[in-house]
């Protein structure tokens, strides 16, 4: 089944988190291991009309599905993403593990 552009954002964000905990600069805190509670922020590091083109969408079209993730763990601020619920966003994005684990 295809992706939405906001299940693919989600699936986006959640990537980027990992990489930063991984990397150890995921800011705010991290409760639990990667599977467990992640709380914290992301910074964009680019522009959303380059952020739309890497996820396959309008930039339109991505400050819509921005909006439509504050009600799944998610609040926007500016460049800045932040991660209120790893759970409720993983329960929208529904990741799976070939397309999104590069470990796969």
């Amino acid at each position: 089944m295809a992706r939405s552009s906001v299940e693919r954002l989600a699936n986006w964000i959640l990537t980027e988190a990992r990489k930063d905990c991984v990397q150890g600069n995921l800011q705010g805190s991290l409760e639990g291991s990667l599977e467990g509670n992640i709380h914290g922020n992301i910074v964009v590091p680019f522009d959303r009309g380059t952020l739309a083109s890497h996820i396959g969408t309008t930039r339109e079209n991505l400050s819509r599905s921005l909006a439509l993730l504050t009600e799944h763990g998610v609040r926007i601020r500016g460049r800045e993403i932040v991660i209120d619920s790893k759970q409720q966003l993983e329960a929208f994005a529904r990741p799976q593990r070939f397309i999104d684990d590069p470990a796969s």
